[in-house]
């Protein structure tokens, strides 16, 4: 299940909607962090939407992974780092993703990422 997860992370980090799409569950919904729910289709359109030129770095922490029989919940910090054209961009985010195992292997079902605000100097 750790590899799996460390999958979807490479995956996002690369913006590797390949092997993103071969993850998610065609049921996925992803909660962003201003509340809106997006569905599958969706998730991946933004990400092919990403300028090219982006790079974008993903550190993962403090994460607690738990099977439950054929579900697994993945807790944990995210730092996405994301260089552009314009700019870096630098954000943490916790985030929880619920994978359940199907006949092809594990499929991320839902995701829900929260913004965790910089400590004050």
């Amino acid at each position: 299940m750790a590899a799996v997860l460390r999958r979807w992370m490479d995956g996002l980090a690369g913006n590797d909607t390949a092997t993103l799409a071969g993850l998610m569950d065609p049921s996925l919904v992803h909660v962003d962090p201003q509340g809106a729910a997006h569905r599958r289709d969706a998730v991946l359109e933004a990400m092919r939407a990403i300028p090219a030129g982006t790079a974008m770095t993903v550190t993962v922490e403090d994460v607690s992974l738990r099977r439950f029989g054929d579900t697994a919940v993945a807790v944990g910090l995210t730092r996405l780092s994301v260089d552009h054209p314009g700019g870096r961009a630098v954000r943490r985010y916790r985030f929880t993703d619920v994978f359940v195992r199907r006949p092809a292997g594990w499929r991320i079902v839902s995701t829900h990422t929260s913004a965790v605000a910089e400590a004050a100097p």
